[in-house]
């Protein structure tokens, strides 16, 4: 798992023969590495791949979502070490960074 998630992250990803072309550029867009150019929960769900067959995107299910708070829970930040996410230190000071920010607060 830490080798497929280091080469994602890379922007290094091989997509099977027998994927449409429709659904590549999707997944390729699901997964750019410049979060500025990365696909939107909208524009995912309308994507021409995901309503095909159908008369608009799907039905959302998901749950409105509180933010996270501060203080990380310990365990699960360790867990996130073994994705290559970096030490537990570093892990805590950029999720802070990210849960301190405006544009945290406005998604």
């Amino acid at each position: 798992m830490p080798q497929l998630h280091a080469k994602i992250k890379r922007g290094n990803v091989e997509y099977p023969p027998w994927l449409s072309p429709e659904c590549r550029g999707l997944i390729a867009r699901m997964l750019n590495t410049n979060p500025q150019e990365r696909a939107t929960l909208t524009e995912i769900m309308s994507h021409p791949w995901m309503t095909k067959g159908y008369n608009g995107p799907p039905d959302n299910y998901l749950p409105s979502r509180k933010p996270l708070q501060l203080p990380l829970d310990a365990a699960v930040v360790e867990k996130m070490t073994g994705f290559d996410f970096g030490p537990t230190d570093l892990i805590t000071s950029q999720l802070t960074k990210v849960m301190e920010s405006d544009d945290y607060h406005r998604a």
